[in-house]
C-alpha cells in the first residue's frame, strides 16, 4: 500500500450531508481538507468516525461530513460536481456528481420538514452521518399514549433532551426523555432517549378523527418528525356486557361512534324505556343555581318544564346576577317554579343547600343553567328509584358537547367503580339524583370549597351510602357553553387530596383474624418489614416469610424479626421462584388458619384483611378473594390498567382493561363485590376450606409465574367458585421490587423472569415434567 494521500467522497446526500473520508495511510493524525461544491469552497477537519470502512482500517477517525444548509444552497444545481482537495498539499484526492432535488430539499432546509428516523451509515465510505438531534414518533397510537424517541448525536451528551409535542388545535406539551429503548442502543443511540406521552381526555374530546401530531426538540426548537394519528377509541366493546366492564375503567367513548356502540347505545334506550314504565307520584325537587346566565338559563328551565314525569318543583337560586337572568327566569310562568334570590354572589355551594333547605321533594335533582336534559330524564331516574330500594343516589350517562354544537364528540356513562372516583370523577351532577335522608345524614354541600363542590359531595355520598350507575343517556352537558362556566377538568386533581383516599384505611379489626400471610421473598428487605408490621396492624395471627436464597444482610435481619416472633421464617439455599415459595409456607400455616398471599412489597390498610375475611364468608360461591390493588401517584402502570385515570394520584388497577379481567357486571351496579375472571397474586386471600379443596399453586407449569392464572382458572372452572374483588379492602403496592432485584443476577432472572422454567436437575429432583408446549 502506498503512503500517499487518498480519500473518497460520496456521490449521494446522506441526510442533508456530502459525507467521505481523506487519510495519509502513513499517520493516523486528522487531515485539513476543502470539499467544493460547484466551486465554493468549505473547510473541514477530517477527524470524524468512520463505521465500518472496508479499507485502511486503523485510520478509523479521518471522515469528515459537510450540512447542506442554507449558505451551501445558494451554490446548488440539480447535478453537483463534488471536489475533495487535500489542503497541505492543495491535490485534487477525490471527485464525483451529485444529483439533487433542488425542490424537495429547499423545503427541508428553510421548513424545517425534514424528518430523522434513525441514523444512517455511509455503504460505501463508513461515514456515520451526524445530525445534532434525531428522533421519531412511532406511529400507532396505543391506549391513549404517544411515544417515541429524543437523542442528540453527540456522543457526549448525557442528559436527557426534552421534547415539545405540537397538537393542531395549538396546545404543545414538553415531554422528558429518559425512558429506556433497547432498540436505540443497537443503533448506536443512547438507550435512555424514549419517552410515553399520556394524551389528556380533555384533548382528545378535541381532536379531529385524524390528527398530527409533530415532534420537536425544545432547546434548538427543532422540527424532528410529524405523524397522523386516527382518533379512534381505545378499545370497542363488542356487546353491551363488554361494555359495562370496560366502562368501569375508561367512562367516556368518543364519536364517530362503531356498530358495536351504536348497538349499546340502542340497549339502553330500551332500559330507558323499561325504567320509565311506572306510576310512582313521588314529589321531586329540581336544584338550578345560577349566576349570569340571562342567554342560556331559558332553554335549561324549558328542558325541566317539558319533563313527562310533572310531579317536581323547580327552585332556583339567583346568586347575585348582575345582568338580566332574573328577569328571563321571571318572564317564565310555571307555579312548580320557586325563584330565590340572594342579594349577593355566595357561591354554588350555599344557593344548592338554600334551594334544597326549602325544597319538600323526596327525591332531589340538579339541573345547571347551562345544560339540559332529554324530557325523559325524571320518568326515568324515579323508575330506577323505585326499581333499586337500597339506592341513596344514582347516575345515568351523558351526552358531551362543544359549546353549542348540536353534535355530541363522545358519551360519558360509568358502571359505578369507588375506586376510580377517588381518582378522578366521572359523575356529573346533572346527571345524579340523591335521597334527602342521604343528603341530610352528610350535611349537604360544603359552602368552604370554591370549585369541585360536586365531587366532594358524591365522595361523600359514595363513602356513606350505595350509589348505583343507571346504564341510560338523558343528560347533555355542554363544555364552556356560558362565558362563566367554573367547572374544568383540568383542575379536578385539586380537589383529590389523601382524605378522599384514605375513608375507613385506619379502621382497625373487629374481631380476632385467624390468619397466614405467607411472603415470599427475595432481597427484599425494608420494604418487606414494613409490609410485615402492616400485617400486624391489620390483625394478622400468622406471618410466614419464605426466602428465597437471599443476601446475609436480608437473612439476618429476617432471622432478628424470627427470634422476636414476629415471623416464621422458611430459608431456600436457591431461589425457587414465587409459586414454590407460596407452596412451602402455605404448608407451615397453621391448619385452623385461613391463607393470605402477600407481595413483599405491599402495605396492608387497618381494615384491609377483615373486610376481605367478611366477604370470604359471607357471599355466596367464594373461590378467592382480592382487595383494590393500589399504585402510588405518578406510576407508569397506572394508566396502561385504567385508561381514565390520573396518574397523578394514587389509583386502583385490580380491575384492569390490561388484563380484561372484569368476568361480570349487573345491569344496575353499585361497584361492591365485582367477580372477576382473573386477579393477579399480589394479595389474595383463601379460606382453609378452599385451600383444602383446591390445594397447592401448580409449581409445575408456572416457577414464578403464570401460577396465579391457571389457579383462578382452577377455581372458575374446575370448581365453578367465584373470584370477587372486594373495594373495601385497600392493600398498596410498590410494584415489581423483587423483579427489579432479580434482574440484577442475569442468569436468575433469565431462569425464573424470562423463561419461568426449572433445570433438569430440579425437575429430577421435583418429579416434574417437561411438556411438549415448553420450548
Amino acid at each position: 500500500m502506498d503512503n500517499i494521500v487518498c480519500g473518497w467522497i460520496s456521490d449521494v446526500l446522506y441526510n442533508n450531508r456530502i459525507v467521505g473520508w481523506l487519510l495519509d495511510p502513513s499517520s493516523t493524525s486528522p487531515r485539513d481538507a476543502v470539499v467544493e461544491i460547484n466551486g465554493f469552497a468549505i473547510d473541514v477537519l477530517c477527524n470524524e468516525k468512520r463505521h465500518n470502512p472496508k479499507n485502511y482500517k486503523t485510520h478509523i477517525n479521518n471522515g469528515f461530513s459537510v450540512l447542506i444548509d442554507e449558505k451551501v444552497y445558494a451554490h446548488l444545481n440539480s447535478k453537483n460536481i463534488i471536489k475533495l482537495i487535500d489542503k497541505s498539499t492543495n491535490s485534487e484526492i477525490a471527485k464525483s456528481v451529485i444529483k439533487i432535488d433542488l425542490d424537495s430539499l429547499k423545503k427541508q432546509i428553510f421548513n424545517d420538514d425534514s424528518i430523522f428516523g434513525e441514523v444512517k451509515t455511509e455503504s460505501d465510505s463508513g461515514v456515520l452521518e451526524k445530525k445534532k438531534v434525531i428522533g421519531k414518533l412511532n406511529s400507532k397510537f396505543n391506549n391513549l399514549k404517544i411515544s417515541g424517541w429524543l437523542a442528540s448525536t453527540d456522543a457526549d451528551a448525557k442528559e436527557p433532551r426534552k421534547a415539545l409535542l405540537k397538537f393542531p388545535n395549538g396546545m404543545s406539551f414538553t415531554v422528558k426523555t429518559n425512558k429506556f429503548r433497547k432498540d436505540l442502543v443497537s443503533k448506536g443511540i443512547n438507550g435512555n432517549s424514549g419517552f410515553v406521552f399520556d394524551i389528556p381526555l380533555d384533548l382528545i374530546a378535541q381532536l379531529p378523527e385524524t390528527f398530527e401530531v409533530s415532534l420537536w426538540d425544545k432547546k434548538l426548537n427543532k422540527l424532528i418528525d410529524k405523524v397522523k394519528y386516527s382518533n379512534q377509541p381505545v378499545f370497542t366493546p363488542r356487546n353491551f356486557d363488554e361494555y359495562l366492564k370496560y366502562s368501569m375503567v375508561m367512562p367516556i367513548a368518543y364519536a364517530p361512534f362503531s356498530e358495536n356502540y351504536k348497538r349499546c347505545f340502542a340497549f339502553m334506550e330500551n332500559v330507558a324505556a323499561r325504567l320509565a314504565n311506572h306510576n310512582s307520584s313521588t314529589l321531586v325537587s329540581v336544584i338550578m343555581p345560577v349566576y349570569n346566565r340571562e342567554k342560556v338559563v331559558r332553554e335549561s328551565i324549558m328542558s325541566v318544564l317539558a319533563q313527562t314525569y310533572q310531579n317536581f318543583e323547580l327552585i332556583i337560586v339567583d346568586d347575585g346576577s348582575t345582568d338580566n337572568t332574573v328577569s328571563v327566569i321571571e318572564s317564565i310562568k310555571d307555579n312548580r317554579i320557586v325563584l330565590l334570590k340572594n342579594r349577593k354572589n355566595k357561591g354554588c355551594s350555599y344557593s344548592r343547600n338554600l334551594a334544597v333547605s326549602k325544597s319538600k321533594g323526596e327525591y332531589i335533582f340538579y339541573l345547571d343553567s347551562d345544560n339540559t336534559w332529554d324530557n325523559r330524564y325524571l320518568k326515568v331516574m324515579v323508575g330506577a328509584f323505585e326499581t333499586l330500594p337500597k339506592a341513596s343516589a344514582l347516575y345515568c350517562g351523558q351526552y358531551l358537547f362543544k359549546k353549542n354544537s348540536d353534535q355530541c364528540y363522545a358519551v360519558r356513562f360509568a358502571s359505578f367503580n369507588k375506586s376510580l372516583l377517588e381518582n378522578r370523577n366521572y359523575i356529573d351532577m346533572n346527571c345524579f339524583g340523591h335521597t334527602r335522608k342521604s343528603y341530610d345524614a352528610i350535611g349537604g354541600f360544603d359552602a368552604s370549597l370554591r370549585r369541585l363542590v360536586d365531587y366532594d359531595l358524591i365522595l361523600r355520598l359514595a363513602n356513606a351510602f350505595e350509589i348505583y350507575s343507571v346504564p341510560v343517556i338523558l343528560s347533555n352537558y355542554y363544555y364552556d357553553k356560558a362565558d362563566n362556566t367554573i367547572t374544568s377538568t383540568e383542575i379536578l386533581h385539586n380537589l383529590q387530596s389523601e382524605k378522599y383516599q384514605s375513608f375507613n384505611l385506619n379502621k382497625k379489626p373487629e374481631e380476632e383474624l385467624k390468619v397466614s400471610a405467607v411472603i415470599p421473598n427475595h432481597e427484599t428487605i425494608d420494604d418487606l418489614e414494613e409490609c410485615i408490621n402492616s400485617l400486624i396492624s391489620a390483625g394478622c395471627s400468622e406471618i410466614i416469610v419464605v426466602d428465597n436464597n437471599s443476601s446475609e444482610d436480608c437473612i439476618r435481619r429476617l432471622e432478628i424479626l424470627e427470634k422476636n416472633k414476629k415471623i416464621k421464617l422458611i430459608k431456600n439455599n436457591c431461589n425457587y421462584g414465587f409459586t414454590y415459595a407460596v407452596n412451602q409456607g402455605m404448608h407451615l400455616a397453621d391448619v385452623n388458619n385461613d391463607i393470605l398471599l402477600v407481595n413483599n412489597d405491599s402495605v396492608y390498610t387497618g381494615n384491609s384483611i377483615y373486610a376481605m375475611k367478611k366477604a370470604a364468608y359471607s357471599l355466596d360461591n367464594v373461590g378467592l378473594i382480592v382487595p383494590r390493588q393500589v399504585l402510588y401517584e405518578d406510576n407508569e402502570s397506572i394508566t396502561i390498567h385504567v385508561p381514565y385515570a390520573n396518574k397523578k394520584n394514587k389509583c386502583d388497577v385490580n380491575l384492569s382493561i390490561r388484563h380484561f379481567n372484569i368476568d361480570s357486571v349487573p345491569l344496575f351496579s353499585n361497584g361492591k363485590n365485582v367477580k372477576l375472571n382473573f386477579a393477579p397474586f399480589f394479595s389474595v386471600y383463601i379460606r382453609r376450606d378452599i385451600y383444602s379443596l383446591v390445594g397447592d399453586l401448580d409449581a409445575e407449569h408456572g416457577r414464578h409465574y403464570r401460577s396465579d392464572r391457571i389457579y383462578c382458572d382452577v377455581i372458575r372452572h374446575l370448581w365453578r367458585l367465584n373470584i370477587f374483588y372486594v373495594e373495601d379492602s385497600v392493600v398498596y403496592h410498590k410494584l415489581q421490587k423483587s423483579t427489579a432485584q432479580l434482574k440484577s443476577n442475569k442468569d436468575e432472572y433469565e431462569k425464573i423472569f424470562v423463561k419461568n422454567s426449572w433445570t433438569s436437575e430440579e425437575m429430577e429432583q421435583e418429579a416434574f415434567t417437561k411438556k411438549h408446549w415448553e420450548f
